[in-house]
């Protein structure tokens, strides 16, 4: 499966979505006020 994607963000790579809030780290300030404590 894992290689079936790669090739397909392969034939075009500049609409794949690369950023995801998720794997962002954030600032210690802004761990301590967030919703998900």
């Amino acid at each position: 499966m894992n290689k079936f994607v790669e090739e397909i963000i392969l034939r075009a790579p500049e609409q794949w979505m690369w950023l995801h809030k998720r794997f962002k780290s954030l600032p210690d300030y802004e761990l301590t006020n967030s919703r998900y404590q």
